[in-house]
């Protein structure tokens, strides 16, 4: 039963029943009758617009004895389809709201339904959508489904089971051993930026950002008013000699170690141990984004800042995007008590917690060993796209860089200073290559600059045609 809106208006000299059928042949005009709709009963479209029931009663019979509608025994009154066909219909157009002109946005969005403009898309941040075992995801939901029906919401630190699942899969892959009431469950790592934001911002801390780096971290840290120091990178990864070493003022890190976002590099273990080090003695709070820990290729793992930590001042978290999708809005943080219970009251006071019922067929599927196959075979496929990245870019001129190759799902190509990019850029994207410039991931000078291919969601095809293109354009510049 079709639901109508109908607006009468009793001021007028014009019969309600009148009105009514006049509103319900604009409906049909305005494409309403487009489908075999049945309409409320006249008892209940009565109820509904606060009238007697002879005033939809005759309003009933006027278009049905017009051939508007028909009555159908036992079934209900519908729009007669055969009318239809001969009534000339006009889509109604969505109303275009200006908005007041006082408001003017300093950006434009360029949204993820652009994909289509570009014949090549290097995009960063997007893993294989094809290669995804959707049977076994329906298998999670559908144990997530056969739970009785909560009407409440879930608790602001997660469900018991997932928060169980999560501490049971970073003791085997990340060697992090923590309780399920060491883990929060937010909807994802912009979420847990945002959360140790808030937490923090009473205490002022002075907060260190790697540049290049995450643009989000760096825009939700000055919207909550923290002082930003970048701390610049090299091979070796974040440079532990731009670290503040002033005593006194709280301080905080937010790094992605695995594999440094834009750049690729991955923190070697004695920068690790040093900026354990570091933190120890600055009694600092690390914020280690686990980034690309997943995927690696022919090179021996490092351990997490977690995994060495033996004082609670790492605050480690990582998302399900890049290891099975970034429309499964799921993340989790590893942190002390005092900082849990702060993040779980402002997920409270917000109501910030992902979905019960996404939580639970999360849970199942971890728990049921989906997730681990499903990554185990995301790195074979993830190994083919990398060697296909590695034979694609071996005709690149020696003086460009390339970095990242080891780890994760991007590479960076790091330029000579005098290659013209803007030139370039333009050529690139005149040949419909989407490759990003990192313009937005600088929040001081640096003497990186280059391109970031994103590769995870291409086809091996794809990836040998578009950096064919980009090599033959970076030698006619």
């Amino acid at each position: 039963m079709t639901t109508i809106q109908v607006t009468l208006d009793r001021t007028q000299r014009i019969p309600l029943q009148e009105q009514l059928i006049r509103a319900l042949k604009r409906h049909i005009s305005d494409g309403l009758g487009t489908k075999d709709l049945r309409l409320p009963s006249s008892r209940a479209l009565a109820l509904d617009l606060g009238v007697s029931r002879i005033v939809t009663l005759t309003a009933y019979d006027q278009l049905i004895a017009e051939g508007y509608l028909v009555s159908r025994p036992g079934s209900g009154t519908y729009i007669n389809q055969d009318i239809i066909r001969t009534v000339p219909t006009q889509p109604s157009s969505a109303t275009t709201y200006r908005g007041p002109d006082w408001f003017k946005s300093s950006e434009t969005l360029v949204s993820s339904s652009q994909d289509n403009a570009y014949h090549i898309n290097f995009a960063i941040g997007r893993p294989s959508a094809e290669q995804f075992d959707a049977p076994a995801w329906k298998r999670a939901w559908r144990q997530a489904l056969s739970h009785p029906f909560v009407n409440q919401p879930p608790p602001a630190e997660g469900i018991p089971e997932l928060r169980a699942a999560i501490a049971d899969l970073v003791a085997r892959n990340r060697g992090i051993r923590c309780a399920p009431d060491d883990i929060v469950i937010t909807s994802g790592a912009v979420d847990i930026i945002t959360l140790m934001a808030r937490i923090t911002a009473p205490f002022k801390p002075l907060c260190c950002l790697e540049n290049p780096g995450f643009p989000a971290a760096h825009d939700i840290f000055s919207r909550y008013g923290h002082d930003i120091l970048p701390i610049g990178i090299d091979q070796e990864g974040l440079m532990l000699s731009d670290l503040p070493g002033t005593p006194g003022r709280p301080k905080l890190l937010f790094c992605t170690p695995s594999h440094q976002f834009p750049l690729g590099f991955r923190l070697s273990l004695p920068r690790r141990l040093a900026l354990m080090d570091w933190a120890r003695r600055h009694d600092a709070i690390i914020l280690e984004d686990d980034y690309d820990s997943e995927f690696r290729y022919d090179v021996a793992p490092l351990p997490s800042l977690k995994a060495q930590d033996d004082s609670g001042h790492v605050i480690y978290f990582s998302s399900l995007s890049k290891s099975l999708s970034p429309a499964i809005r799921l993340g989790y943080m590893i942190a002390p008590e005092a900082i849990r219970q702060a993040a779980t009251r402002e997920i409270d006071r917000n109501h910030m917690q992902p979905p019960w019922l996404l939580q639970q067929a999360m849970a199942h599927f971890i728990q049921s060993g989906e997730l681990d196959k499903h990554i185990r075979r995301m790195r074979r496929h993830y190994t083919s796209l990398n060697k296909a990245m590695r034979d694609g870019l071996k005709d690149m001129p020696q003086d460009v860089q390339i970095h990242g190759l080891e780890a994760g799902l991007h590479c960076f190509l790091a330029l000579p200073p005098e290659v013209n990019r803007q030139k370039l850029s333009e050529k690139i994207s005149q040949k419909l290559l989407y490759i990003d410039g990192l313009d937005r991931c600088y929040f001081a000078p640096s003497p990186w600059q280059g391109y970031a291919f994103g590769y995870g969601h291409l086809t091996r095809e794809k990836i040998t045609e578009g950096l064919g293109l980009f090599t033959s354009l970076f030698k006619e510049t």
